[in-house]
């Protein structure tokens, strides 16, 4: 039996994450900034953590400006009651940002990272599917990141979600 290639935070970069999804056939590409983004049914942003200990996930919307803020906030809600393995938020009272951290403090393999982030790619779409629960209507946008490796709030895009199918699952590759 083969043993899997661990990798150890101080390996983990932008590069070679990118590198391990275009291999595990994970649609990939850089923005302006050079931040790397991954698309699995959604866009997101992947930034390893500048100590090295995790890997962050982050996926950006706002919604649209005739939803209330009660609904957008029962939204959050309720997905973070009913997904509790990502993290989402208002970021202002019309951007909303879902969060998933892969842990890598003593290494881990390839394949885990590459599970671990078809995993967010799937409860991301899982959380989309309640924005029509509460009368929220989300629309993509651009994140920024400060200079820690931190998303902060560069919102710029305003690509709509609305008709964009579901059709991704795990483990599936396109």
């Amino acid at each position: 039996m083969a043993t899997e290639e661990v990798v150890h935070p101080q390996n983990i970069s932008k590069d070679m994450l990118q590198s391990l999804f275009e291999s595990a056939y994970m649609d990939t590409s850089r923005d302006s900034d050079g931040d790397l983004r991954v698309k699995d049914g959604y866009s997101f942003y992947v930034f390893p953590h500048k100590e090295g200990n995790r890997i962050l996930l982050i996926a950006g919307f706002g919604a649209k400006p005739e939803s209330s803020i009660a609904d957008r906030l029962s939204f959050v809600n309720k997905v973070n009651d009913d997904l509790v393995v990502i993290r989402a938020y208002m970021r202002d009272n019309s951007n909303f940002a879902f969060d998933y951290s892969i842990p890598v403090e003593g290494g881990i393999t390839k394949r885990a990272i590459v599970f671990a982030t078809k995993f967010f790619a799937v409860v991301l779409q899982d959380a989309l599917r309640k924005e029509n629960q509460y009368g929220v209507s989300l629309r993509s946008l651009r994140l920024g990141v400060s200079l820690s490796g931190v998303p902060t709030a560069g919102w710029a895009s305003t690509t709509s979600l609305t008709s964009t199918p579901l059709t991704s699952r795990f483990p599936t590759t396109p």
